[in-house]
């Protein structure tokens, strides 16, 4: 109950409660979507799977509001902390999200509200890691599986919409574990999901990346942890600057959508402590740039490391001519 108050206070605050038949018109195509999203995984509640990541949220005392602290994250950086929140924390991992948008009919005000349908894949690296190092150094001078942080590799999937005060509502839930051979045949933009090794510094022509501060406004969850960003904290800053808003389509009737948006986190693949995050979102609407390719480096710096220090490099991809421009060039 205690999570239906916020939405209900505020459709009698604002007067915008819908009618009863749009309401259910909308929530058979909510149900439909959902179901067909969450075939192959195990199906969870949406209430238990927010009170997960409410217990890891750090109270707002700073004012009095009506709202659950959880109101202000956006569904991408929602659905990487549900899945935290529930499998745990690992070190040698690679993150892969995929987003789609799919804007349904709101009858009562006749304006469509998006719709948001995403994919949370987490690999575990550690085995590989090992194997790679065993391959280079021989097995006896190599520690135990469990020096290395080995874990099953699994996927989430959530479909969140906007209410009254918060932006990623949890409307359905889903959890499914990968095998080995699985998780091998899949890619991570276009690199393999499996590979002990950082592929992103090839998935694009990055160019030279510039160092600019991370973002100061206040988040209700952990930010900085074991001295490098969290999942949750990588997400929200690499599309802190992203517009959303015209990826949903329109359709009669309304079908799950394709993907607009893949995004990749690798957290300590490398030698040093290190975050690389990368995303590709297409969907532009623009004649001549077909995608955006945006990069995210963090490294602890200053003394005993106790600094972040963030890179951040964007390059298009072209819709003419050469994939990408030559450096520093626009695409035709």
């Amino acid at each position: 109950m205690r999570h239906l108050a916020p939405i209900v206070m505020a459709a009698l605050l604002t007067g915008t409660a819908p009618s009863a038949s749009a309401q259910s018109d909308g929530t058979d195509i909510l149900k439909e979507l959902s179901a067909r999203f969450m075939e192959g995984y195990d199906t969870r509640d949406p209430l238990q799977v927010l009170d997960q990541v409410l217990a890891t949220l750090e109270p707002d005392s700073s004012h009095s509001s009506p709202f659950l602290p959880s109101a202000r994250i956006r569904p991408l950086t929602m659905a990487v902390m549900a899945l935290e929140a529930a499998e745990g924390v690992r070190d040698r991992v690679r993150y892969r999200i995929s987003y789609g948008i799919e804007n349904l009919p709101d009858q009562p005000n006749n304006i469509p509200y998006p719709l948001s349908f995403i994919q949370v894949d987490r690999f575990s690296l550690g085995s590989a890691i090992r194997q790679n190092t065993i391959d280079s150094h021989g097995a006896e001078h190599i520690g135990p599986l469990e020096a290395f942080d080995v874990g099953p590799h699994v996927s989430w999937r959530l479909v969140t919409r906007p209410v009254q005060g918060a932006r990623s509502d949890i409307m359905a839930a889903g959890r499914t574990e990968l095998s080995e051979a699985q998780a091998k045949t899949m890619t991570c933009l276009d690199s393999p999901c499996l590979s002990p090794l950082m592929e992103l510094e090839s998935a694009a022509p990055w160019g030279p990346a510039e160092e600019a501060p991370l973002s100061p406004d206040p988040v209700p969850f952990q930010v900085v942890r074991s001295g490098l960003l969290t999942p949750a904290a990588a997400i929200d800053e690499l599309t802190r600057d992203s517009d959303f808003g015209e990826a949903g389509r329109y359709r009669e009737p309304p079908a799950l959508p394709d993907p607009f948006l893949e995004a990749v986190i690798e957290i300590n693949l490398a030698q040093d402590s290190v975050l690389d995050a990368s995303l590709r979102r297409d969907g532009l609407m623009d004649d001549s740039i077909s995608a955006i390719w945006r990069r995210l480096i963090i490294m602890p710096s200053g003394a005993n490391a106790q600094t972040l220090t963030a890179y951040h490099s964007m390059v298009p991809e072209c819709q003419r001519g050469p994939q990408f421009p030559s450096e520093g060039a626009l695409c035709p």
